[in-house]
């Protein structure tokens, strides 16, 4: 009984800690500029590339978009505002100062999907430029 005890006053302390951390650092952040939130200032255009040869547009964030030899690839697709951990009120992470370049739905409609970027996401992922996302795990 004396082992719960100890293991709820060590979760009240981390607790309470990490409060009072999150606290200050709000505080000490709360003063620093923060860029406003814009659009940017050139947008790809992949319905004009050719099925044949390599093009290469960057998204934003860590987005790319290759086309090569008629075969679209998006690595590290981020086309949230937030990057991050999502947790079920909120996404903890660096906030997006430019809009992505392109909205999914203006990406190609068949793409391949590489998230080498992200150590938690291992997976190669068809996605469907529509609402509804395939995805296929290898």
């Amino acid at each position: 009984m004396v082992w719960l005890t100890v293991v709820v006053v060590v979760i009240l302390v981390v607790l309470v800690a990490g409060a009072l951390f999150f606290m200050l650092y709000r505080r000490a952040t709360s003063r620093w500029p923060h860029p406003p939130y814009r659009s940017p200032e050139a947008s790809p255009k992949p319905d004009e590339w050719g099925d044949e040869g390599l093009y290469i547009a960057w998204i934003g964030h860590s987005t790319l978009l290759i086309r090569m030899d008629g075969v679209n690839i998006i690595t590290d697709p981020v086309f949230s505002e937030r990057v991050g951990v999502s947790l079920p009120l909120c996404t903890i992470g660096p906030r997006r100062h430019v809009a992505p370049a392109l909205a999914l739905a203006q990406c190609p409609q068949s793409m391949w999907s590489f998230c080498p970027t992200r150590i938690w996401i291992t997976s190669i992922t068809q996605v469907s430029g529509t609402s509804s996302a395939r995805r296929r795990r290898w």
